[in-house]
């Protein structure tokens, strides 16, 4: 009986912990990663529309294997210096009798190195998590619209979606999505744009 009620303890304390976890993640760190995306996005194109309306020419070509690509060719970048930095420095700390300054300025180097690998996987991610996301809600919107838009409207807001080159272009094709998705009473994923 005892081990019953501790087994029934332990269900509970994780349905509580699970709960608990799902709110904190919900209200907490969902919309501060939102936050943070954004203020990286800002940082990675200096503010410059140029640089921006990039980004949108980019979601415009809808989903494709660019983001893996991408992150396998930065894992395989990341691995050869490790590998390298690793063989160099081993080699290195072999030579030194002496003097340590040298293996001291290679490990400078290297962390550099890392350092700035780090925050170009940190900015790419950001890039195509909005990239990905901002596809999604045009694709869920064309979606929830569908049944209520004939086909050769389907067609134009396919085609309006591929030739989108900046922000104004993507709001406002989710603005016509949003009103017919509104005049006919359903409901809108929430998706702020940046």
């Amino acid at each position: 009986m005892r081990i019953f009620k501790s087994k029934i303890f332990w269900v509970i304390a994780t349905l509580f912990i699970g709960a608990i976890s799902n709110g904190v993640w919900e209200y907490m760190l969902k919309p501060l990663c939102s936050f943070a995306i954004r203020i990286i996005l800002n940082i990675t194109t200096f503010g410059i529309e140029f640089y921006k309306n990039d980004i949108y020419i980019q979601i415009s070509k809808g989903f494709r294997e660019y983001p893996s690509i991408f992150l396998v060719t930065l894992c395989t970048a990341l691995l050869i210096g490790i590998m390298l930095g690793s063989t160099i420095g081993w080699e290195t700390r072999k030579k030194i009798t002496a003097s340590e300054e040298k293996f001291k300025i290679f490990s400078r180097v290297f962390i550099i190195y890392t350092l700035f690998v780090i925050v170009v996987v940190i900015f790419a991610v950001a890039r195509i998590q909005y990239i990905n996301s901002a596809v999604t809600h045009f694709k869920q919107l064309y979606d929830i619209t569908s049944p209520y838009i004939d086909d050769k409207a389907q067609e134009i807001y396919v085609s309006k979606f591929a030739q989108i080159r900046n922000k104004k272009d993507y709001s406002d094709l989710i603005s016509e999505f949003e009103a017919i998705a509104k005049k006919n009473g359903q409901n809108i994923p929430e998706f702020t744009i940046w």
